[in-house]
């Protein structure tokens, strides 16, 4: 990041609690136990899937409404430019005339 200039920004956290993976009586941890911790650990995960696919969609409705303002803008400068250009002729013109 640092060499293009641009900002970390993370896409995914993910938690971890090391209490979740301690060991009892030096014994693995049940299937039933890993099933509950994979279970637990793909719930956050949709959870955060959920919140990043809102914020992408309120992304890209923002990038389509920039999109459309700017379009009307070049549009309106284009205008204004085509305006000003008769509005110099008009007064070269004037200025031709009134010099004969």
């Amino acid at each position: 990041c640092k060499k293009d200039g641009t900002e970390f920004q993370p896409m995914e956290i993910k938690t971890f609690d090391p209490s979740d993976f301690t060991l009892e009586d030096n014994s693995k941890k049940s299937g039933a136990q890993l099933d509950e911790l994979k279970e637990k650990h793909n719930k956050e995960l949709q959870e955060q899937d959920k919140k990043f696919n809102g914020r992408l969609s309120m992304l890209h409705e923002q990038l389509a409404t920039s999109k459309i303002l700017l379009s009307r803008k070049d549009k309106m400068m284009d205008q204004l430019q085509a305006q000003l250009e008769k509005l110099e002729k008009k007064h070269s013109i004037m200025a031709s005339g009134g010099s004969n």
